[in-house]
């Protein structure tokens, strides 16, 4: 039997169709590096908060039934558990777990452990779906409360020192006589053999099957549409208009959405009269930066605190001018020639007037030991590796505010870094403000641009995402991964790095290329 869970409840409140597919299990499960370190560390942090409650029961071991047998009535009523871990309630069709219940006379006290360092709408709801079905059983629940890890935590403090707790019975209590009025009709419609219709509203846009759901044929929709209100949205979807050709004339957009929707209409690709000045404006030599990081949730180097940023490597590409690369396959006036090619590739092909390639297109790269802090060396080798002059092109405002932050952290290297800094060049702002084809359906990330604009994707690299990147660095950190297997990932690594920056290097090709065109 399938309960029904948490998490098929808010599903159904959300959407009754996506609610009846996460019954039915027709929800694609998140699967990756990323989300086993996820799981990992939200496991690793509800188990350390347990520790603050000793010798309690684990309930892990199996579904404690309000049904016959009476597994969970028999065990909330032994005056000798005092706290219950884990628990997994079975409460007619629906199942609720609980992290901690800690005895409080006739009564229960609730706790759930949260990532998050704030409380916040969600968790309240989590706590009032659990909260409800454990009072309809009869087990009275007197207080709820989320475990946040502390903000001014660092490695080896106390266990004492690393959680703080949110009372939110209050907000609790007004959700629950919603939840009351919802669980039956819920019930049924996730029991039902018939999927229901969807229909089309807000929410659409960030739910997991809307492309295999609603909006599998829909094309240029409104959901294309960047930084749309939520208001405005729903004007739209009440209104009938879900097209982006059919946004009227009078509703009011910003100048990004007016683009977007004249290239719809028209067909055509946005090219800024502005795009030749900037591009013209980016000076040679040429360094394209990519940096990655890891934000755990627990830090694992000392002085360093929860979710902060640590950088653990780059990758750098350096041009000294485009006229060299046309001899060597990267010709800026066929800007789809020979491309998903590495330096070596390259390398092995051509020469320029008998220079080796490394005179041409040289490549820097980095990756820290994830057993210490290596944030000081990195400072060091970027101060080395990225000059004095030239333009510095990045794909996002975050390796910026990265060297400003290291500026702070190392005095000694400020002044060099802030001028490193001053050289940035973010192409993502550059594109999405002055370049758009439809085909990017609002978006300016690396990743749908690349393949839009250029021959190239991430689709042959072991490690293609930046947050599965973070995690498996974060698996050697914790000491989780043996020498040979870190080798492996080291090396998966430094392709994904390096893969960032030639993108840049053939995106930079191709608006040369394109605002040559421009009068």
């Amino acid at each position: 039997m399938i309960y029904i869970s948490k998490r098929i409840f808010m599903d159904c409140l959300t959407c009754p169709t996506l609610g009846w597919m996460s019954k039915n299990k027709q929800i694609p499960r998140l699967s990756g590096l990323n989300s086993d370190f996820l799981n990992y560390e939200s496991r690793n942090i509800r188990n350390l908060a347990q520790k603050m409650f000793g010798g309690a029961f684990d309930g892990s071991k199996e579904y404690l039934s309000f049904d016959s047998p009476p597994l969970a009535t028999d065990l909330l009523n032994d005056p000798q558990i005092k706290t219950i871990v884990n628990a997994k309630f079975n409460i007619n069709d629906f199942t609720a777990r609980v992290d901690i219940l800690q005895r409080a006379g006739n009564a229960w006290k609730l706790f759930e452990t949260r990532a998050g360092g704030k409380s916040k709408t969600k968790y309240v709801n989590d706590i009032a779906f659990n909260v409800m079905l454990l009072e309809k059983a009869g087990v009275k629940i007197s207080k709820m409360s989320t475990i946040h890890i502390a903000g001014g935590y660092r490695v080896g403090k106390p266990l004492h020192e690393m959680f703080y707790f949110i009372d939110c019975t209050e907000k609790v209590r007004e959700q629950i006589p919603s939840y009351l009025d919802k669980i039956e009709k819920v019930a049924e419609i996730v029991r039902s053999p018939d999927m229901p219709q969807p229909i089309i509203k807000r929410k659409c846009k960030n739910c997991p099957v809307f492309n295999e759901c609603i909006g599998k044929d829909l094309h240029n929709s409104i959901f294309d549409m960047p930084k749309m209100s939520a208001p405005d949205m729903d004007k739209l979807i009440n209104s009938g208009i879900i097209y982006i050709k059919d946004i009227p004339e009078d509703f009011e957009l910003n100048e990004q959405q007016k683009r977007i929707k004249n290239c719809v209409k028209s067909n055509t690709t946005y090219i800024s009269p502005n795009l030749k000045n900037l591009v013209n404006q980016i000076k040679a030599p040429y360094y394209y930066l990519d940096f990655e990081s890891i934000s755990n949730i627990l830090p694992v180097y000392p002085n360093f605190s929860p979710h902060s940023q640590v950088l653990t490597q780059f990758s750098i590409h350096k041009l000294t001018n485009f006229s060299a690369l046309c001899h060597c396959g990267l010709d800026p006036q066929s800007p789809t020639t020979q491309c998903g090619q590495t330096t070596a590739e390259i390398a092995g092909q051509a020469r320029n007037d008998g220079k080796p390639i490394d005179e041409v297109l040289q490549h820097f790269e980095y990756i820290a030991d994830p057993k210490v802090n290596c944030q000081e060396i990195i400072a060091q080798k970027l101060i080395e590796y990225l000059g004095d002059e030239g333009s510095i092109i990045t794909y996002s405002n975050s390796e910026k505010l990265s060297i400003k932050r290291l500026a702070e952290i190392y005095p000694q290297y400020s002044q060099k870094l802030i001028e490193i800094s001053n050289r940035i060049v973010d192409f993502e702002a550059l594109i999405r403000l002055n370049y758009y084809d439809i085909r990017f359906k609002g978006r300016s990330s690396i990743k749908v641009v690349l393949p839009v604009l250029v021959d190239m994707n991430y689709e042959n690299l072991e490690i293609a995402e930046g947050g599965d990147a973070a995690a498996a660095f974060a698996f050697m950190a914790i000491g989780l991964y043996d020498e040979e297997k870190c080798k492996e990932i080291k090396e998966n690594l430094l392709k994904y790095c390096a893969q960032d920056t030639m993108a840049m290097v053939k995106i930079h090709k191709f608006l040369i290329e394109v605002s040559s065109r421009i009068c």
